[in-house]
């Protein structure tokens, strides 16, 4: 295997096992399909809205050619997230299992985290996050009713905010940022 050789990565002890462990050759780059979740949503309901996994060597692929194109954790238009939010993706695994991979950019560490767990992954994925699949028989969000539900809970979650990093009263602006990075992207589509 040639792929994910980088020295930015850090593989957590399910990502090795389970992902690279008994790597059957390459895999082929995969066109992805990028969407930014509305919600806070489980492995179930990310499967049933978008749909897509990823043979373990094409996701290999595919995200050593993502990281390769931010390996400082450079923002990219149409890359991974970098602002501390789950890039996702589902890949099965040789027993037919599917796992869920989170690819997250840490700013402290300069590194890009890779990680795998179950599909009751227990405390689901935070909205704003991202989840990635393969671009052939995936659905997308482009309508503009889910891009106007979108602003709505963005708008309300960021203004009932109570950050657990500080005392616990006062707002912050843990979301800000994120938030701001949303509105943009979906006026652009």
């Amino acid at each position: 295997m040639k792929q994910l050789k980088q020295k930015n990565l850090y593989f957590w002890p399910n990502f090795k096992n389970w992902i690279l462990k008994d790597v059957k050759g390459n895999g082929k780059v995969q066109e992805v399909i990028s969407n930014i979740l509305p919600t806070s949503m489980n492995d179930s309901q990310l499967k049933e809205k978008y749909g897509g996994v990823f043979s373990k060597e094409d996701f290999i692929a595919t995200i050593d050619s993502l990281i390769k194109k931010q390996p400082k954790g450079e923002a990219k238009e149409d890359g991974l997230l970098n602002n501390g939010y789950a890039n996702i993706f589902h890949v099965e695994l040789e027993d037919s299992r599917v796992v869920a991979v989170g690819a997250d950019w840490n700013a402290g560490d300069r590194v890009w985290y890779l990680r795998a767990d179950g599909l009751v992954y227990a405390f689901g994925w935070n909205y704003g996050s991202c989840f990635f699949s393969p671009a052939t028989g995936s659905k997308t969000l482009n309508t503009m009713e889910t891009k106007e539900e979108i602003v709505q809970w963005a708008k309300r979650d960021y203004a009932d905010h109570i950050c657990g990093f500080n005392d616990g009263k006062n707002r912050c602006d843990c979301y800000g940022k994120a938030l701001s990075d949303l509105l943009d992207l979906i006026k652009k589509n």
